[in-house]
């Protein structure tokens, strides 16, 4: 008995190009969808290395001053201010509240107007202010010294204020300010 098989179009010798072009396709496929899960778990290790670099480097930096607010201004009869108040530029864990407290204390300065100058020098009649500051650093320990001479054509003596600010940079914590007055 002789049989004869008849072959489909589906064996390898007489394959159809519709069939290579579908496999063709489906690798295709496969492929941008192997490249987008690499991409996302590469996205995810780089933001995992990221957050890792940050948790072990916080607060390895730099603790700098640099001149801030400088003011010249002088109104009549009311006051006159020659400031030069410093401005903290830092990386380092709490260091920007050593400014904000700068800012707090000579917000006369910031917000200038009659009243807060009025406020901050009461009894005083037309204030001469002068303000600079300096900065020293020992030990790891940074201290920012603003003077405040008052002075008036009125007054007996000038009177001069002096703010003491300080930093620790090894244990990255703002330490209690300070202030003398001085005649």
């Amino acid at each position: 008995m002789n049989i004869r098989i008849k072959r489909s179009y589906a064996s390898r010798k007489h394959r159809p190009r519709l069939y290579s072009n579908r496999n063709q396709a489906r690798l295709l496929a496969y492929l941008v969808l192997l490249g987008f899960i690499i991409g996302a778990l590469l996205y995810i290790v780089e933001s995992r290395n990221e957050q890792k670099f940050h948790e072990v480097h916080e607060g390895v930096g730099t603790f700098d001053v640099i001149d801030g607010l400088e003011v010249h201004e002088e109104v009549a009869g009311a006051y006159k201010i020659d400031a030069l108040l410093p401005q903290v530029v830092s990386d380092l864990k709490d260091a920007t509240n050593v400014g904000a407290e700068i800012a707090a204390d000579f917000y006369y300065i910031y917000d200038r107007n009659q009243a807060n100058v009025a406020e901050a020098f009461s009894g005083w009649k037309s204030p001469v202010i002068e303000v600079s500051y300096e900065v020293k650093r020992k030990n790891k320990i940074h201290e920012i010294i603003i003077a405040t001479n008052v002075s008036s054509i009125y007054a007996y003596e000038p009177l001069t204020i002096v703010r003491h600010y300080y930093y620790n940079e090894k244990k990255q914590k703002v330490l209690e300010s300070k202030i003398e007055y001085k005649k």
